[in-house]
């Protein structure tokens, strides 16, 4: 089954989620649920964050995350969870909820949300907290570029 969150971004790919770490382990049950950016400084508190906080979500059974990315300025955080949950919609709502407590920790530190990834439907409602004022621009931006709205609708700005 393919599961999707509330944005429609794959979420997962199996049929059911396991209940137990040994069983994540033989399905390789992994969801990839942030990328963050920070600086060098904040790169621990916010992997201390995230992960404490999403550790105490009930049914997580491993969070952790790592740095695939380095810079001058910084580097980024793959946060990885696994959860135990059989019924695929209590699944999504998990998922949001880490995504979420992600979004939140990595604004608290003055990072950035969007890596080589992008913005996309996941992280899009973030967006205004990071470019504030400048989102109405990104906006009127792209209504004169894509008056029609066909150009990957719903994707960055609505």
């Amino acid at each position: 089954a393919r599961l999707v969150d509330k944005h429609g971004t794959l979420a997962g790919t199996r049929a059911c989620f396991p209940d137990t770490l040994t069983a994540s382990v033989r399905q390789k049950t992994r969801w990839l649920t942030g990328i963050a950016l920070a600086g060098w400084d904040r790169l621990g508190e916010l992997f201390d964050a995230v992960c404490t906080e999403g550790a105490m979500v009930p049914g997580m059974i491993a969070m952790s995350g790592h740095i695939s990315h380095c810079y001058t300025q910084g580097a980024n955080i793959y946060f990885t969870f696994v959860a135990a949950e059989s019924d695929p919609s209590r699944g999504i709502v998990l998922y949001d909820r880490v995504w979420a407590l992600t979004m939140r920790h990595t604004r608290r530190v003055g990072g950035t949300i969007a890596h080589h990834h992008g913005i996309g439907r996941v992280r899009k409602e973030w967006l205004g907290e990071e470019l504030g004022a400048s989102v109405e621009l990104l906006r009127r931006l792209k209504r004169a570029v894509d008056p029609h709205g066909i150009m990957n609708p719903g994707v960055l700005v609505d």
